[in-house]
């Protein structure tokens, strides 16, 4: 993928999918994955459920590490739009992505990052 895995890396494995390794997200993650975003859209304003979708695409282009086979951040471009179970797949990766850096918080400390996480499978 983009580039080597590092000690803060993490691995996921979702179910009917596969492991995936992440990236910890950091401010300059999140910078990335905002630019991505902005790329993807255009610019321009989306209703909820289009901006959450390409919100997703753009999270996991920029955090995912490796992935399993026929699994690449740059094929998220090319999803079909008529192929639902592709769509599903992204959607329970990015899922398991967003409840495990849930875990990376301290509980009551909402939007604040806690430091390390712990990695593992979900």
């Amino acid at each position: 993928m983009a580039r080597e895995s590092q000690p803060t890396d993490f691995v996921i494995t979702v179910e009917g999918i596969g492991a995936f390794t992440f990236s910890k997200r950091t401010l300059r993650s999140g910078f990335a994955i905002s630019a991505e975003y902005a790329r993807l859209t255009e610019g321009e304003p989306l209703d909820a459920l289009t901006g959450r979708f390409a919100e997703a695409v753009a999270t996991l282009k920029i955090l995912t590490v490796a992935a399993p086979d026929g699994w690449a951040p740059s094929d998220l471009d090319d999803l079909s739009p008529f192929d639902d179970e592709a769509y599903a797949n992204l959607v329970k990766v990015w899922s398991a992505l967003s409840e495990k850096e849930e875990t990376f918080r301290r509980p009551g400390a909402k939007g604040k990052s806690s430091g390390e996480g712990e990695g593992g499978d979900v």
